[in-house]
């Protein structure tokens, strides 16, 4: 799916420049070409207008124009005009040279006849001599016809050199944003790419957290429908059996749920202020008789008055997590210590427990959904990974952050900042 999502945005991207690109460098040729025809084409009209003898600020009768020819559409100005090499040619009511005129082209009085019979040959008032390499223009008048062709191959060489310069410009173009496409859409679905493998990856752990169970259950219902003629008080094992892995179940779906609906950000939290002074004590007294049990050196150090804007069955929830985690991993006869206090408006929770190091590579993932270190020992704890997941969850959720530390002085410590 991503490497489609990838084509499609490169696609995109492509058709969205690459149209711009095209229509800003089509423009360009585009109004040269038409520059460069106006501006052939008001040349050769100057041209036949002056040498006919018309001054540039008269034209000529209207019994001398005839239908269709130059004169009806020619307005002269007083705009500087381009200078091409030319030769004017009046011919005679036999088609003969009757006159001609030379500016700057290497012609021969018989180059001149064969010119003129070729455009008269083609009996058109305007257009171009291949052989010669010549744009002309013609006009009749009082039986004699007049000519004039012009080199262009000057102008002709610029714009065709514009062609090729626009479509290598092109083509370059298309070719870097290409490769910009391809790192843009590397960096920018990268992002959707690794929520995709945590989505895959968060569906097949939480299918497989959830067969475990389901496969007990099935298992002691089977037992428990073979012996029928048994008293129920001798069932009391798989009975337990089966409550204990629905009890489980039952923590797994809740802690997916919650994390489902995390994800959705749609169920919006109602935020008050909060006395986490009180609930932190709260939190800690709960856990004290665990500690006892345990043998677990239990401390804290929690400063008086802290308020903090939140959730308060949320902000429950997360210090349970981190303490229960804590005192599942300080080792035996360990220690677990919490120290809260307020430096400029800003609230920290530290929760600190003895024991072995987290290795610096558990610690990128820490965070990460159904991630454990040991998983051998979090299944008989009774974890299943989610718990460090829903408390990053529930700070990001008060804006807040969550860091981690570990190492054999100071053993691990989770950091809370909170507002």
């Amino acid at each position: 799916m991503i490497a489609k999502l990838r084509k499609k945005f490169i696609l995109v991207i492509m058709l969205c420049v690459m149209s711009t690109i095209s229509i800003a460098i089509g423009s360009l040729f585009v109004i040269n070409y038409i520059n460069y025809k106006n501006n052939l084409n008001n040349f050769l009209e100057r041209e036949l207008h002056m040498n006919m003898g018309f001054p540039n600020d008269e034209k000529p009768d209207k019994e001398h124009r005839e239908e269709g020819d130059f004169f009806s559409f020619m307005h002269m100005d007083d705009k500087p005009m381009h200078f091409l090499p030319s030769v004017f040619i009046m011919l005679d009511e036999d088609g003969l040279v009757a006159d001609s005129k030379i500016n700057y082209l290497e012609l021969s009085d018989d180059d001149i006849k064969n010119l003129a019979n070729t455009i008269a040959s083609l009996k058109q008032s305007r257009g171009k001599v291949s052989s010669y390499n010549l744009d002309y223009i013609t006009v009749k008048q009082d039986n004699l016809t007049y000519i004039v062709a012009a080199d262009n191959s000057f102008e002709y060489g610029n714009i065709r050199n514009l062609f090729v310069l626009c479509l290598l410009s092109f083509i370059l173009s298309f070719f870097v944003f290409f490769v910009i496409s391809l790192i843009l859409s590397a960096w920018i679905l990268k992002p959707v790419e690794k929520a995709w493998q945590q989505q895959n990856r968060f569906v097949s752990d939480a299918s497989h957290e959830l067969r475990t169970p389901i496969t007990v259950i099935l298992a002691n219902l089977n037992i428990l429908a073979s012996k029928k003629e048994e008293l129920i008080k001798t069932r009391y094992q798989w009975i337990d059996n089966t409550k204990e892995e629905a009890s489980r179940m039952k923590q797994l779906v809740d802690e997916l749920l919650f994390l489902a609906r995390s994800d959705d950000r749609q169920s919006k939290l109602v935020f008050s202020e909060i006395n986490l002074s009180e609930v932190l004590l709260s939190r800690m007294l709960s856990f004290e008789a665990l500690a006892f049990e345990k043998g677990i050196k239990l401390d804290y150090d929690i400063a008086d008055n802290l308020k903090i804007l939140g959730h308060e069955g949320n902000v429950k929830q997360l210090l349970s997590i981190l303490l229960d985690n804590a005192m599942k991993y300080c080792g035996e006869k360990g220690s677990v210590c919490l120290k809260a206090y307020c430096v400029k408006e800003k609230t920290f929770v530290l929760i600190q427990n003895s024991g072995e190091p987290i290795d610096k590579e558990d610690l990128k993932h820490i965070f990460e959904r159904f991630y454990r270190t040991d998983k051998s020992r979090a299944r008989t704890e009774g974890g299943y990974g989610l718990g460090l997941a829903i408390a990053k969850t529930i700070v990001e959720s008060m804006h807040g952050r969550i860091s981690v530390f570990s190492d054999k002085e100071n053993g691990t410590v989770f950091k809370l900042e909170l507002g």
